[in-house]
């Protein structure tokens, strides 16, 4: 996250029905819309941004797939930060849309690498995800990060499912849940990494790679 806009689609904090802007047949499907925003939009007057960030991943996906047709291949994105909740939505867009499916039938799997990552979606955009679409997640993030704990501070994977089940039938606009299987990592057990280091140093993708390697 760097630029104005980057953080004000960090800043809105409610769920919006996917199907708006990705095809899904499930409209109870709902994302962060900061998020979905940063994904799907596009400015016809920035030379950088006349096609969305999706336009662009679906793009390359498929130029390079139709150049190795013959190849035994997977599809594997992975992100840090706001970078994870693009990855996220790129792995569901490319499942969901089928772009992941060869003309022979062959199903191509599909995986994401998320860096502390904040949660994107509710309980049902995590079904879909997981058990509809089959893509898999590994969630690595440092325990003492405050943004994997965001959005959803109070409604969560951690509450009880009748909570959750309550808040989705109501309609909650601030209920999160996070995706694929978790990798908790502290970096206070580092003898090379300062234990009462800042917010930003836990939130530091380098401090997690340096981690991971140890």
């Amino acid at each position: 996250t760097v630029t104005h806009v980057e953080w004000v689609a960090n800043l809105q904090n409610f769920l919006k029905p996917i199907y708006q802007d990705i095809p899904c047949p499930d409209n109870d499907v709902r994302v962060e819309a900061g998020f979905l925003d940063m994904y799907t939009d596009r400015q016809m007057k920035d030379g950088y941004c006349k096609f969305s960030a999706r336009e662009q991943v679906l793009g390359e996906l498929k130029r390079l797939l139709e150049k190795f047709p013959n190849e035994e291949v997977s599809i594997t994105l992975t992100g840090h930060s706001l970078g994870s909740a693009m990855a996220t939505l790129s792995a569901f867009d490319i499942a969901e849309t089928r772009l992941n499916i060869r003309e022979n039938g062959e199903k191509i799997h599909v995986s994401v690498f998320s860096f502390s990552g904040p949660r994107v979606g509710n309980v049902k955009f995590k079904g879909r995800l997981e058990s509809h679409l089959g893509v898999k997640v590994l969630r690595v993030h440092n325990k003492h990060d405050l943004v994997p704990k965001s959005p959803g501070f109070f409604i969560n994977e951690t509450s009880p499912p009748w909570l959750l089940k309550i808040a989705e039938d109501i309609d909650i606009p601030w209920c999160y849940t996070h995706v694929g299987v978790e990798l908790e990592l502290d970096h206070k057990i580092s003898p090379f990494l300062i234990p009462d280091a800042d917010a930003a140093s836990a939130h530091n993708l380098e401090a997690h790679l340096h981690i991971l390697d140890g």
